[in-house]
C-alpha cells in the first residue's frame, strides 16, 4: 500500500511539474503569427 501511494504521489508531482510551464506561457492571437495578406483574403 504504501508503495502504491509513493507512486500517486510522484505521478501526481510530475503533472503538476508539467503544468507549471503550460499556465507561465503566453498566450498568441492568430494576428502575431499572420501577414497583412492573410488577413485580406
Amino acid at each position: 500500500m504504501k508503495k502504491r501511494l509513493v507512486s500517486i504521489f510522484l505521478a501526481l508531482a510530475m503533472c503538476m511539474g508539467l503544468a507549471v510551464p503550460a499556465f507561465a506561457a503566453e498566450e498568441y492571437d492568430i494576428k502575431d503569427f499572420a501577414t497583412e495578406e492573410d488577413l485580406t483574403t
